[in-house]
């Protein structure tokens, strides 16, 4: 969060202004001060710092690791204006890449992912 404030030339104060947040939130989160910031926060900063709101919970370490989508039905879904033929070109990529670590791009597998 801090690195993109910076990139954006913008002060933790001048964040928190248009967040219309404390400017002691900002530089509690920046610290890890805070260890479960509140959502409505997040997302007023996410919004300031142009960042996705999904992408800022991921990073904030809100949402876990193995209930992220998978990456094809992440495609599908966030870049569904991409003809079906360069999506498959972008899943197969994919697959050869990260299937000599294990990874599954199609997701987990029925139960798989029940706790």
């Amino acid at each position: 969060m801090k690195e993109r404030r910076q990139e954006l030339h913008l002060t933790a104060t001048e964040v928190a202004r248009r967040a219309d947040i404390d400017p002691a939130t900002i530089t509690r989160i920046e610290a890890g001060r805070i260890s479960s910031p509140r959502g409505d926060s997040l997302a007023a900063i996410a919004k300031v710092l142009d960042i996705p709101v999904t992408d800022f919970y991921v990073c904030a370490g809100l949402v876990p690791e193995k209930e992220l989508p998978s990456f094809n039905y992440y495609l599908r879904t966030k870049y569904s204006n991409i003809p079906e033929k360069d999506r498959a070109i972008l899943e197969g990529v994919f697959e050869q890449i990260t299937k000599p670590y294990g990874h599954d791009p199609r997701g987990p597998s029925n139960g798989e992912d029940e706790g």
